[in-house]
């Protein structure tokens, strides 16, 4: 079961790895580990420890829950999203308010 469970969060990792565009050796360099320590993780000879989850969680923005239960971000992506609209609409305001101080001004000239 254990071994089973590493295999597929070794695939996992190995996409998020060509998604980054990373060789072996960088996402070892990452990771604080060996090359040959890291192709082992992606095989499922090794699993990941919580240390290397929070380093690609804050190095790559990895959810920990992509690798382990294989679910998406779509919290992380609702936010990101929530916020995007939320910085639209501040635009949208600051635009107002200096035509609003540019209306202003023109009346005093």
């Amino acid at each position: 079961m254990v071994q089973e469970q590493n295999e597929i969060i070794g695939r996992r990792l190995q996409d998020v790895r060509e998604s980054a565009h990373m060789d072996f050796y960088d996402m070892a360099k990452l990771l604080r580990v060996s090359v040959g320590h890291y192709r082992k993780i992606e095989r499922g000879v090794y699993g990941l420890d919580v240390e290397k989850l929070v380093i690609l969680y804050e190095k790559l923005d990895v959810d920990p829950l992509y690798l382990l239960a294989g679910r998406q971000k779509a919290r992380r992506e609702s936010v990101d999203s929530h916020l995007a609209i939320r910085n639209r609409r501040v635009c949208e305001l600051l635009e107002y308010c200096k035509q609003q101080l540019s209306d202003e001004g023109e009346e005093y000239r």
